[in-house]
């Protein structure tokens, strides 16, 4: 704006287009690359990926936090991290000679193990957390209590 107001009365109708035709370049230049930018992220599959991955592990976590109440030293735990220890040591590598695994030493729920991934993490915290019952199923781990 301040360019076509520095107009002189001299300068012709010709003179006064090209300024304004500068200005609308100037104007598209800088606004054009973010919102170019921006169209095509959402339409390269790619970053779709990326986004949707994001929003996946968001969600894992949101989970893991519900289903994961107590905060012990070795990390979230669905079930008091007392009986954890005891169990396992809050390894979820952790296997005993009966069978159970994981850090919550599942035996015969189809836990996944060993538990390497934040999914087959997202599974055995799932099964304790049902288990566990807010406290009504601490039979489970009786030896531990």
């Amino acid at each position: 704006m301040d360019a076509a107001r520095s107009l002189t009365p001299h300068e012709g109708d010709a003179a006064i287009l090209r300024r304004l035709f500068t200005l609308a370049a100037l104007a598209v230049s800088i606004l054009l690359p973010a919102t170019a930018g921006a169209a095509q992220h959402h339409r390269n599959p790619c970053w779709r990926h990326a986004c949707q991955h994001r929003v996946a592990l968001k969600q894992q976590w949101r989970e893991i936090r519900r289903l994961t109440p107590y905060q012990c030293s070795f990390g979230r735990s669905a079930i008091p991290c007392y009986i954890v220890l005891c169990e396992s040591g809050g390894n979820w590598g952790a296997r005993n000679a009966s069978g159970a695994v994981g850090r919550y030493q599942l035996l015969g729920w189809g836990a996944p193990w060993p538990a390497r991934t934040r999914a087959a993490r997202l599974a055995n915290h799932r099964i304790a957390a049902r288990l566990w019952a807010g406290g009504r199923g601490a039979s489970n781990w009786a030896q531990c209590l």
